[in-house]
């Protein structure tokens, strides 16, 4: 019996993959992927990031790098909206698309299937679910251009401060990222009604609500909710780890905190987003000059209005793309288990597409080699990659605009000047204090409290609910546009993104203050 050579270097260095690779510059993606990921799930990410762009990607100790390199690979060929406005071009074209490609995932029978047709068919499958991404790409250059000329429109008239208060004018819209939380404040306002299940929420004995008087009521409501909001990854590329819908504990937290404390129900946060929403319209529209720019700035924002609808909706059906990979892997998985070939189902995400039908044959042996990449993989899950490989980054790539405002990308950090004082990107306004509570994946998400700040690595739209918990947000990565900072402004507590290190300068359990306006966070 054959096996695989290791995954990683034995110290652990960060080496490409390959000596050519170093020819080019190559960033670490730390938003999408801030930590590690399996060898199944990192092809998958690969395939995503090559089919859209063209350009090559990597994965170094789990972690995703992306090749500023010439493209070397063939961009997906998609259909074209013939639609002229951007979101109807969306909603009516390219999420159907998107919907059919995720549909297929779901519903094909894989129980069916031979272990040994399911490990060939996989590549077809990973490409379908890489398509549906590109899809959601589609979309993006149209519905981000009047957006772009709000910003710079409010940065000739409002200077620095000009990309936040454009982007604080299109929140407080209906859109998915508050439709997340909104439904878990419905769940509660249930729960709240139903003293029983009010008890047994709070009690944290989730296992027991279905037996207790109204409890089958509120876990069918759960159930529909799961239906709509719980067929998604925690984050963009992590289909390893298990959905809301296989697991609820994590809404089951949530809703249980808004039982508790209502105050911090998030279908409040709604209201509190528009009217900041119309008071920053209200204040622009009175400092600028009566006549021609009032009228151009009233235009601009009817033309951007359903930009963070749009963008966020396509958030959401890029970790369910993400996700739908779950099921197809697991079937597999479950029948190698069966067959003694793996230890556990969850096994098979600690293999390469190409070595899946070698793995089927008997030709690896696939117990010994999973507990090995396990174990790189909890050593993976403590280093910090550099932020970059290869040859140096093109010049002024750092301070490309729209690099910093969806990345917040900075490079290497520089000396440490106030050990006290973080700096990133003022990314929605307010000013908050609290104790820091260091949040490195949604597991761990129950520790946070009522008005402590959330600080993390990156949000995905499943982390949202969060944020009507905490008194405000910090992130090592993502930008003014970055999921974390739309989040931010739609439930209105002050953000600040893209500090680069947070998560390891903040210590746990320390009191902050967090200025969103300013782009700040003070250690007290």
């Amino acid at each position: 019996m054959l096996r695989s050579p290791p995954m990683t270097e034995p110290d652990d260095r960060f080496t490409l993959p390959d000596p050519r690779m170093a020819s080019i510059a190559w960033y670490w993606d730390s938003m999408h992927t801030p930590r590690p990921l399996p060898p199944l799930v990192g092809d998958a990410h690969r395939a995503r990031i090559e089919g859209i762009s063209g350009r090559p990607a990597a994965i170094v100790n789990g972690y995703g790098y992306m090749g500023l390199g010439p493209p070397t690979t063939p961009v997906f060929a998609l259909e074209q909206s013939p639609e002229t406005d951007p979101a109807t071009a969306w909603r009516e074209f390219y999420l159907p698309r998107i919907r059919a490609i995720w549909g297929r995932t779901q519903a094909a029978d894989y129980g069916a299937m031979s272990a040994a047709a399911l490990a060939d068919e996989l590549p077809r499958i990973v490409r379908d679910s890489a398509v549906g991404f590109a899809y959601t790409m589609a979309p993006l250059m149209a519905i981000s251009a009047p957006m772009t000329t709000l910003m710079e429109f409010c940065g000739r008239h409002f200077g620095a401060d000009g990309d936040l208060r454009a982007m604080t004018m299109l929140s407080g819209f209906e859109n998915t990222t508050t439709g997340t939380g909104e439904g878990l404040g419905r769940l509660a306002e249930l729960g709240a009604e139903l003293p029983a299940v009010a008890s047994t929420l709070a009690s944290g004995r989730f296992e027991a609500i279905q037996g207790v008087e109204g409890g089958p009521r509120f876990m069918e409501a759960l159930r529909v909710y799961l239906a709509d909001f719980g067929a998604a990854s925690e984050t963009w590329f992590g289909f390893h780890t298990p959905t809301w819908s296989e697991d609820p504990v994590r809404p089951l937290q949530m809703i249980a905190n808004y039982v508790r404390n209502p105050a911090s129900n998030p279908l409040r946060a709604h209201e509190r987003a528009a009217r900041v929403r119309e008071e920053t319209v209200r204040e622009t529209l009175a400092a600028l000059p009566a006549g021609g720019d009032r009228e151009r700035l009233r235009g601009i924002l009817a033309a951007a209005h359903d930009y963070v609808s749009v963008f966020e909706e396509r958030a959401r059906w890029q970790i369910m793309l993400s996700a739908s990979l779950r099921t197809p892997s697991l079937a597999l998985g479950e029948k190698l288990r069966a067959g003694s070939v793996l230890g556990s189902q969850e096994d098979i995400f600690f293999f390469q597409l190409s070595e899946l039908p070698g793995l089927v044959r008997g030709a690896l042996d696939g117990q010994a080699i999973a507990a090995e990449r396990r174990a790189a993989f909890a050593r993976w899950e403590r280093l910090t990659p550099p932020a970059t490989l290869g040859a140096p980054l093109p010049g002024g790539f750092q301070r490309a605009p729209m690099v910093v405002k969806m990345f917040g990308f900075r490079g290497e950090p520089g000396p440490v000047e106030d050990v006290g004082l973080l700096k990133g990107a003022a990314a929605s306004r307010g000013l908050a204090r609290g104790v820091a509570r260091v949040v490195t994946e949604l597991d761990d998400s129950d520790r946070l409290a009522d008005g402590e700040v959330l600080v993390c690595r990156f949000t995905a739209p499943p982390w949202t609910p969060l944020f009507s918990i905490a008194a405000a947000v910090v992130t090592d990565a993502g930008g003014v546009l970055s999921h974390a900072a739309i989040a931010a402004r739609e439930y209105a507590i002050p953000c600040v993104t893209g500090t680069g290190d947070a998560t390891q300068r903040i210590p746990d359990g320390t009191l902050i203050e967090v200025d969103g306006g300013a782009g700040t966070v003070r250690i007290l």
